[in-house]
Parts: structure tokens; sequence; C-alpha cells
């Protein structure tokens, strides 16, 4: 099942929900109801009610609609950073958000938590071609991210914040991973 999550396109906000309606003609059809991260409303047009192939696609985002637990502007984030495929470039979250996924997977609850940082980490710089810059990826959420400048003026930022009061953050961490281990003996 993991493998299949990663693959597919993540929501670049809320899940939402799965409404019914119909047209002036009377035709039954299905829409997509959603927030972005910063609150508009969104409604995308999924297809007729007499559509099989539409009713089987709804079972399926029925189910991604009750998985998703994370508030909207992270879950967002890190949509967009999925999206653009800099997980399966070797990317990695880690921190408490990494944390809250294991258990979700999982299936188990616990207290929730409050952070609004999402760290990210890599063992080396990530070459991904005809990628836009991180900081495009983040503000595609229609949140408005700003680079926070790296202490050395000479090396790219990799603290990303949300401007005004908001405590979201992004941190792009460099994370030596351990050497592999061979079975090989």
């Amino acid at each position: 099942m993991w493998g299949t999550f990663c693959r597919r396109e993540a929501f670049l906000g809320t899940p939402g929900n799965l409404t019914q309606r119909t047209n002036e003609g009377g035709t039954k059809f299905w829409v997509h109801r959603y927030s972005d991260a910063v609150g508009r409303r969104h409604e995308t047009y999924l297809g007729t009610n007499d559509d099989r192939a539409v009713l089987a696609r709804l079972e399926s985002l029925r189910k991604r609609i009750e998985e998703a637990t994370v508030d909207r502007k992270t879950y967002s984030t890190l949509a967009s950073l999925h999206n653009h495929g800099l997980f399966r470039a070797g990317a990695v979250l880690i921190g408490s958000h990494a944390f809250g996924t294991l258990l979700n997977g999982l299936g188990a609850k616990t207290v929730p938590y409050a952070t609004e940082e999402a760290d990210i980490a890599r063992s080396e710089a990530l070459a991904l071609p005809e990628l836009p810059a991180f900081i495009d990826m983040l503000r595609e959420t229609g949140i408005g991210f700003f680079e926070v400048p790296a202490l050395n003026r000479r090396q790219h930022p990799t603290s990303f914040k949300e401007g005004g009061r908001s405590r979201l953050k992004v941190d792009l961490l460099l994370a030596p991973m351990p050497p592999r281990v061979s079975n090989a003996m």
C-alpha cells in the first residue's frame, strides 16, 4: 500500500469532500470540493453519476480523503514537494511530521502535536532536471513563503518561512546517511 501512495499525486489543500450535483438538464454529476492551503475554495468536476469508471474512482478518492489527517498548510506544502518528485529523488521527511506519518500508517492515535515546521533531509544536493526552484515548489501551494537568508550569505538559503506571524517553516537539511550494510559474507 505504501508504494501505491508514493506514486499517486497528493492533495494540494484540504482533502475536502465529494458532492453530488444535478445540472439544469437533470444529469447528476460528482465534484470534489476542497480548500487550498490559504483557505480558497475550489471545486473539481469528476464526472457523471452514470459512468462506472467515475464511480470506481470516487471510491478510491473517498478512501484517500479519509486517510488525510495533517493540517492543510503543512499537508499542501508536503504534497507539492511530493508531486514534484523530491521524495522519489532521495529527500526524506524527518521530525515530528515523519513520526505522525508512521503512527498514521500503523493506525495508532496519540496526543496531537502542534509543530508547524516541516523538516526535509537529503544526503546530498538533489539534482533534478526540469524542476522549479525549491521556493517555487513551496509557493505553488498559494502560501506566501520567503527564503530565510543563510548565515553565510554566499550559501543558498535552506530555510523557508511563511510571511507574517505564521510559524509555518520548512527546513531543507543536509544529513549524512549511514553506510549501507551488505548482506554478502
